[in-house]
């Protein structure tokens, strides 16, 4: 009787533990969604991604990141045809440097006892852009805003967040 008993409390707070595991699994939300929802934009999963840096969920939902996403060709060529990229242009390429310039200056000014740690990340993750290129730039209300750049002969994308 107590080994029946013990047997069916295990297997009860095994199934709990794996029922709750795949709700948490289920109902979290990935990059690509959130994405979509704060800036109104649809990334597909990459082939490759890289988190350069992303701050630690904060109580406010404040913080900063930035990813690097590499795609093979036919999930290129869909990222590609997406509505709401702008071409780089000769008008546009300033503005935007200016913009990632920006948003450097301000990851690195937030944590001035990590400077140096946050330099590196940029120099050893540039981003490269050229004039075939595409772009997406939101900026919300409250200060947050994205800068999503599209290089189309290294079929990457450079995703940074600010978000206030």
């Amino acid at each position: 009787m107590r080994k029946t008993t013990i047997t069916i409390l295990s297997f009860t707070v095994l199934f709990i533990f794996v029922f709750v595991g795949y709700m948490l699994r289920n109902n979290s939300m990935n990059y690509y969604e959130t994405w979509k929802i704060n800036w109104g934009i649809s990334i597909s999963k990459p082939t490759e991604s890289k988190v350069i840096f992303e701050s630690l969920p904060s109580f406010h939902g404040d913080g900063e990141s930035y990813y690097v996403l590499d795609y093979d060709e036919k999930q290129f060529k869909e990222i590609k045809d997406a509505a709401f990229w702008h071409p780089l242009n000769v008008d546009s390429i300033d503005p935007l440097k200016e913009r990632i310039s920006s948003f450097k200056d301000s990851v690195i000014a937030i944590y001035p006892n990590e400077k140096e740690k946050y330099e590196k990340l940029f120099q050893a993750n540039p981003i490269e852009h050229e004039e075939r290129g595409l772009y997406y730039y939101k900026k919300k209300d409250d200060g947050s805003y994205c800068i999503v750049i599209l290089n189309v002969e290294l079929q990457r994308v450079y995703m940074m967040e600010w978000t206030q």
